[in-house]
């Protein structure tokens, strides 16, 4: 799940006693305000998109991301501690890497 519905999983994750597991590809603080501009820093909208991405980066039981660097910038931008014990870096493979690999391989 991402950021947008971090509040509603949070929730039914606590109630049905499951592991919360976040896949972020995305903050949505930093595309909505930032990259976008769609809202000024200051605003209601702007914090609301920050602690959603806050508490889906420090709450979560697992996150899976595509890059570690990234959740680098994420941590300075939010300014927060992603435990990485509980990150898993899933990096994005298509058929032709993985063809290319294997005709390197052989």
């Amino acid at each position: 799940m991402n950021a947008k519905f971090i509040k509603s999983a949070f929730w039914a994750s606590k109630l049905f006693n499951k592991k919360l597991v976040v896949e972020m590809y995305i903050s949505l603080y930093d595309t909505f305000v930032r990259d976008r501009e769609m809202t000024k820093d200051e605003t209601q909208e702007a914090k609301a998109w920050r602690e959603k991405d806050i508490l889906a980066l420090t709450k979560s039981d697992y996150i899976i991301h595509t890059a570690d660097y990234e959740l680098t910038y994420w941590e300075k931008l939010l300014g927060i501690t992603i435990d990485r014990k509980k990150v898993f870096i899933a990096p994005i493979c298509s058929v032709s890497t993985l063809v290319s690999r294997k005709k390197f391989m052989q």
